[in-house]
């Protein structure tokens, strides 16, 4: 069931009620999944991700994260410091960790 779009016809959001999980798939490709997160806080750290890929005012994201019930912030902030030197395939490396990491 789909229940988000990133506004730019790119990415759509379903929710799959079986698996009680979330999915992006991209429109280009719609049998290909290209993101899934299993809860609400996971989808989130990954939309500011992509919004802090092109704000760099740290009290911004930080008002973001608080309107949008982000619970991490701060673990989000840290991870970008940590890792902000990395190659790409290392950096989705840790992503996928720090992912796996937040629960509800």
């Amino acid at each position: 069931m789909p229940i988000l779009d990133d506004g730019n016809f790119g990415a759509v959001t379903f929710h799959d009620p079986d698996a009680r999980r979330l999915l992006e798939i991209y429109v280009e490709t719609p049998g290909e999944v290209c993101a899934e997160f299993n809860n609400w806080q996971q989808y989130l750290a990954n939309l500011l991700r992509r919004i802090g890929e092109a704000e760099d005012d740290d009290a911004r994201m930080l008002r973001m994260s608080e309107l949008l019930g982000f619970r991490y912030a701060e673990e989000l902030f840290d991870f970008w410091h940590r890792t902000n030197i990395l190659r790409s395939d290392e950096l989705n490396a840790e992503w996928r960790i720090f992912l796996a990491g937040i629960r509800v």
